[in-house]
């Protein structure tokens, strides 16, 4: 979750909204099932890379 957290944090300026669910916690940590980001409009990306682990 921290990583996630950061993650967003540091594209706020290009995400205008990030859904995650469902989101399965278990002992071991924590995975998304499924996620949807939408980038915001307002701006030109030249690329994108994000790689979570």
């Amino acid at each position: 979750m921290t990583r996630f957290s950061e993650m967003v944090g540091d594209l706020a300026d290009v995400l205008a909204e990030v859904d995650v669910n469902p989101l399965i916690v278990g002992r071991a940590g924590a995975i998304a099932a499924d996620a949807l980001a939408a980038l915001r409009h307002t701006r030109i990306l030249d690329s994108v890379s994000v790689h979570c682990s």
